[in-house]
């Protein structure tokens, strides 16, 4: 048996929480969008792409959050974070919000 019910929550992870979502074939440029829910106190994601992996990691400071993004060489991402949008290449960045 094949059910996808379970699916959802995968879906949710991946796209909602971490706001990882292709913007061209392969991941070639992607976007990074994620939610911030007051209950949790961090979120760790690693999509694996054919330019290697995209690892978003984020946690609550005190009065605030860090975030961590490694983008594949070779592709760039379109980060929104703290009401702002900035696209990045290839490479680890820190994204603070106090």
């Amino acid at each position: 048996h094949n059910h996808p019910m379970y699916a959802a929550v995968s879906y949710w992870f991946y796209h909602g929480l971490s706001g990882i979502a292709p913007a061209a074939s392969g991941f070639e440029r992607f976007t990074v969008k994620p939610a911030f829910p007051e209950q949790l106190l961090f979120c760790e994601c690693r999509v694996e792409t054919p330019h290697g992996s995209i690892v978003l990691r984020w946690h609550r400071t005190e009065g605030g959050i860090s975030m961590l993004l490694s983008v594949p060489f070779g592709t760039e991402a379109e980060v929104t974070f703290d009401g702002k949008t900035t696209t990045v290449g290839s490479g680890t960045r820190v994204f603070e919000k106090k």
